[in-house]
């Protein structure tokens, strides 16, 4: 069900209240419902305040990556250059950089000796 739904059948339901209880309950989850609403709307705003920043980090990166590729990968593609995953855990743990000098004692995401 959907916010509209939900504030469509609490208004139908006001309607019908037929006692200060039953209009008081309505209320307190109107109000309930409201300010989830608010909450939703305030973390909608930041994210995209967020990925509007984050967007402009990749444009001053030179717009890496391929159409439709991830764009934090891109741009970390950039700083890891020709580095190797890591063949442990196969994660995003890199040892090399793109000289293919040795950075890291030990992957970041499992702790594993190059």
């Amino acid at each position: 069900m959907t916010l509209a739904d939900e504030l469509s059948a609490l208004a139908a339901r006001f309607a019908r209240a037929t006692t200060y209880t039953e209009v008081g309950a309505l209320a307190a989850t109107l109000h309930d419902r409201a300010e989830a609403a608010r909450s939703l709307e305030r973390w909608r705003n930041e994210a995209l305040i967020v990925l509007g920043e984050w967007e402009a980090v990749w444009i001053a990166a030179g717009r890496p990556g391929q159409l439709g590729a991830s764009k934090p990968a891109a741009v970390r593609q950039l700083f890891d250059g020709g580095s190797t995953p890591c063949g442990s855990c196969g994660g995003t743990g890199q040892f090399t950089d793109d000289r293919g000098e040795v950075y890291e004692d030990a992957c970041p995401d499992c702790d594993t000796q190059p």
